[in-house]
Parts: structure tokens; sequence; C-alpha cells
């Protein structure tokens, strides 16, 4: 098995530094490409291993939209590239350094589009100006991504009305059906970081840095993005943690206005499993909320207490809805849906009947069920609610086999 790389961090420069990141081969070269990157106003880690080491690091975390690739190992440099086109980002602009001096392998590889190809050894101002021309590509990028409220993602929240009513089952398969249904990235987030199960629900560890950006806000950037969220598919990223059960995590002050802030402006979609917790912190930042609750007395009297007291804290516009989770799971009473709506809670907008032999399966394969069982009755009714959402947002969501819920949202391992 080929070791993990070594990481080293570059320095950072004082005037909104690019992000990037840089796989190099040896000490020489991430030494000379941190004084370039300085010089060319980019900071970012540099990872001294080979190509192989590379691509396994890159498949476990967001990459930077800025790519410095040394594969000076690799004789087929178009294949190397094409195995890292698998885990980027379409849009990552790529500076590859290699050892093969041929103007045919050059013009291969702009033509797949790598910005640029060096030849090593590799002299500092022409690496600096490579690198300049690689952030300049970049900046006329302003037409879809636009930094404006309606170029924004959304956020929407999932809160139980108490503890077991499905939250972070409805959360993860929400995301997993967004990513698929509706046209952009999308982004889940477990704010539980001592008893979240989203990450659990994927198959995925949590990445790290999750507790101390939320403890010093000044960490939440765009490297801490990309280094702290783990890709679940081309289309989902994760953002969770999983800290010592015996201490809640400190958050200190405007931390999550930050994240928020972060998360919208990097994602098209943002669902967030919420826990009850600093309910006050967490429902000012959401365009909607998904109140979970199971049939019960307590589940009712909680869901109209916290759909009071999110639309208190938030103001009285925040769309709340009621999705009325695992129907039919006790024979003896259960209250239904009419009973609901007589005992003051709205009417549910969604009604999830309770799929055990499901839920068990997926929870035994680490997998959603919207992707195992597409045609299990609560998998459509969680396609719906993406479908509703992508609608909402202003998205034009195209019609779609129940296929498209395997094979659209595959994982990278899973393969083509």
């Amino acid at each position: 098995m080929t070791p993990a790389p070594e990481k080293k961090l570059a320095p950072a420069v004082a005037s909104k530094p690019k992000p990037f990141m840089a796989f190099v081969m040896d000490e020489v070269t991430r030494s000379q490409l941190e004084r370039a990157a300085e010089d060319a106003g980019f900071a970012g880690d540099v990872y001294v291993g080979d190509t192989d080491a590379a691509l396994a690091t890159l498949a476990e975390v967001v990459p930077a939209r800025h790519l410095v690739l040394d594969l000076a190992d690799r004789t087929d440099l178009v294949a190397a590239v094409n195995a890292f086109a698998e885990v980027c980002q379409p849009d990552t602009r790529v500076l590859v350094l290699g050892a093969v001096n041929d103007v045919a392998v050059y013009r291969a590889l702009l033509d797949l589009g790598v910005s640029d190809y060096l030849v090593k050894p590799v002299a500092g101002p022409q690496l600096t100006a490579a690198l300049v021309r690689l952030g300049a590509e970049a900046q006329p990028d302003t037409g879809d991504k636009a930094v404006s409220a309606a170029g924004r993602g959304t956020v929407t929240g999932v809160l139980s009305a108490r503890g077991g009513a499905g939250a972070s089952t409805v959360a993860v398969n929400l995301a997993w059906a967004l990513s698929v249904e509706a046209p952009g990235k999308c982004a889940l987030v477990d704010l539980d970081l001592r008893f979240g199960t989203a990450a659990m629900m994927l198959d995925l560890e949590p990445g790290r840095g999750f507790k101390e950006a939320l403890d010093n806000p000044g960490r939440i950037d765009s490297l801490f993005m990309e280094r702290a969220m783990v890709r679940a598919t081309d289309n989902l990223s994760l953002l969770a943690g999983e800290e010592d059960v015996a201490a809640e995590p400190a958050v200190a002050e405007g931390a999550l206005d930050v994240l928020f802030d972060r998360l919208a402006g990097a994602f098209d979609h943002v669902v967030a499993d919420l826990p009850r917790w600093r309910l006050g912190d967490h429902v000012k930042h959401l365009d909607r909320l998904f109140l979970v609750t199971e049939p019960t007395l307590a589940g009712l009297r909680d869901a109209l207490r916290l759909k009071d007291a999110a639309q208190a804290l938030a103001g009285a516009d925040l769309p709340v809805l009621i999705v009325l989770n695992k129907g039919g799971a006790a024979k003896k009473g259960e209250l239904t849906e009419a009973d609901a709506v007589k005992g003051g809670l709205p009417k549910p907008a969604y009604v999830l009947p309770d799929e055990i032999k499901v839920q068990s399966q997926a929870q035994a394969t680490g997998k959603p069920m919207v992707q195992i069982a597409p045609r299990a009755k609560a998998s459509r009714v969680i396609v719906e609610m993406a479908r509703d959402l992508a609608v909402d947002d202003g998205d034009a969501v195209p019609a779609k086999s129940l296929f498209g819920l395997i094979l659209g949202g595959r994982t990278k391992e899973a393969g083509p």
C-alpha cells in the first residue's frame, strides 16, 4: 500500500490569497513551489508523495479549484490526468509538472483541459508565471456563481420533534435525492458533533477540523471546506464530526454565521441535520425548516412547540414544513393525520410510511434508502420533497427514471 503523502503547508499571503492544493514528488519542488505560490498570490497545502498517493488523497477530500500536479513518476501523462479527472471537480484549474519533453504530449494535455504543462526541472520565475496565469484564468467566471443573494445556495434544516423521530434519516435521504434530482452541488451538514449519524448512514469517516473551526471561526475558509468535507458522490459532500460525548463542543460567537455563509456560497443546496440545542443560532440561517415528527401524542405536542419556537426565533415568515414519519409503525395508540391536524398541527406537507425492512437494509449497507430501494413508498415521497425543493429554488428539474437515483448518485468507488 502506498503511504499517505506528507503534508506541507505553504505560507499564506496577506491579500486574500487564492486557495490551491499541490502534489509534488520531492522536497526541492515543494520548496520551490511554496515560494512561487506566495509570489503568485496563492495559499494552501503542498503534499509530498507519488501519483498514487495524490489520487488517494484527492478521493477523500473536496479538491481546491486550483491544483498543481507533479507527475514526474509517470510516462503516460494523458492516462494520469484522466485518472485525476475522476476525483476532481469539472471547474478545477490544473497545472501539470512532468518529465516528458514532447510537444505532442503538451498539446494532448491542453486538449484534456489542463491549463499548462511545465517540464521539470522548472525555474522559479517560470513556475511563478504559470501560477499567475492559472489564477487569472478563473477570474472571469462570475456568471452562474455571482456573489449575490440571487446566486447563493439555499439552506434547508431538518429537525426532529423528539429523539428518534427520524430527522437524520430524512436529512441524509433528502440530500442524496437532491444531489441526483436537482442541478448543482449539494452539501449535507450534521451539526450534532457528538451523536450525529449522517456519516455512518453513508458509510463515511467524518473529516477533521469541524470542532476546531466552530471554536475558531477564523479557520472557516475555503481551505477548511476543502479539507473537512468528505465527498459522498460527485454532487454530494458531507461535513460532520465525531467528538467526545463527555463535553459539548464549544461554538464561538459568529462561527455559525461564517459557516452557513461559506456553505451557501459554495453549494447550490445545503441540507443541515439539526440537533435541538442552540436552536436559535441554527434556524436564523435557514430558508426553510422540515420538522419531523412521529404520529404520537408526545410528537404532536413537541412539534407544535418547536414550530412556534422556530418562527419566534427566525421570524414568522420562516416556512416550517411538517413531515409525519413512520406512519403505520404502531398499530395502537398512533394518531392519524386527521387527529394531528385536529390537535393544532398544520397539515403535514409530507407523510412517510414506515419502511422498517428497507431502513434495516440501508443501515446494514451504509447506503441511503432512496438509493437502494427507489421504488419504496418512503423513497418516492423523499424524491418528491427533493423535486419540490428544486422547483422552489428556481431550478429546472429534469424528468428522471427511478434508476437515476442509483446511477446518478453513484459513488466514485462504484466505477462506471
